[in-house]
């Protein structure tokens, strides 16, 4: 449900095609199949947030002030004119998409998709922990690629399921790339590294959740949830551990409620380890 209410979500902005002067215009369905990345993220903590005493209209003003700089980088899609950009929100979930082609065979084209997305994100997830207005929200998620279909007001396919089933792993709000993200990846890697080396990302290992049923008896089985560390590439933002350290530990509201949360202190130390063993990209 969470996949399906994300696309209709997203699906307003991406009613856009070009027309003879280049200027956006309101189209109706064409049902075309689309490669691309898309990044689905959860902000960690925003039930507790939301329960905070008058805390709904620092959050709203904290999200309008984001979208705001979000809205100035937004690329509408233009069929040959490079990768789309959009975002959207709602509720506890922010949603990004970066389109590549109908085809999705250039691994150029790829590439500035990716670059674009990852920079976006990077500057997205320390907006949303280190500006005001608003309490630091801290962002994790992950980055899926796949085949998507938009038919206003609706945006479906297989990168949304992707990038929503990997969403929930990380144990540290972190923004990974799934395993088809990651292919695509390793084909930029091998033509364009130069070009990987200028992206806001990083190879880290994080701990990760993963499920597994397991049987009771002959007729039920139990759902297993275990914890292992295990190396990708990540978002890295360009903020360094000493400036996330005091905004990140409000966020995850570790001098609060959470103080004896082991599992909040888990994520907590994970994310930290990330930025202190990282390097920020313009480094």
């Amino acid at each position: 449900m969470a996949a399906t209410a994300a696309a209709h979500a997203l699906a307003p902005f991406l009613d856009a095609a070009v027309t003879g002067d280049t200027s956006p215009r309101v189209r109706e369905p064409d049902d075309e199949q689309r490669v691309g990345f898309f990044a689905f993220l959860d902000a960690l903590g925003f039930e507790r947030l939301c329960k905070a005493k008058d805390a709904l209209p620092e959050i709203v003003r904290k999200l309008r002030s984001v979208t705001e700089r979000v809205e100035l980088e937004r690329t509408p899609y233009y069929p040959g004119h490079g990768p789309n950009y959009d975002v959207a929100y709602f509720s506890d979930t922010v949603i990004v998409t970066s389109t590549v082609t109908i085809a999705g065979e250039d691994v150029q084209e790829a590439s500035g998709a990716l670059m674009k997305l990852t920079d976006g994100l990077a500057r997205l997830w320390e907006w949303m922990l280190v500006d005001s207005p608003g309490p630091p929200i801290a962002l994790r998620g992950a980055i899926g690629w796949g085949d998507h279909v938009v038919s206003h007001p609706f945006i479906v396919g297989p990168a949304i399921v992707d990038a929503h089933q990997h969403e929930r792993r990380p144990e540290a709000a972190v923004i990974v790339l799934s395993p088809n993200a990651r292919k695509v990846l390793d084909l930029i890697v091998a033509a364009r590294p130069d070009e990987v080396k200028a992206m806001s990302l990083r190879q880290a290992t994080v701990p990760m959740k993963s499920w597994r049923q397991c049987a009771v008896d002959a007729n039920s089985s139990v759902t297993v949830t275990t914890i292992s560390d295990e190396t990708h590439w990540i978002v890295r933002p360009s903020l360094d551990a000493t400036d996330v350290r005091e905004p990140l530990s409000r966020a995850f509201r570790l001098d609060g409620e959470c103080a004896n949360d082991l599992s909040v202190r888990r994520k907590y130390r994970a994310t930290m380890r990330f930025f202190e063993t990282t390097k920020p990209p313009d480094d």
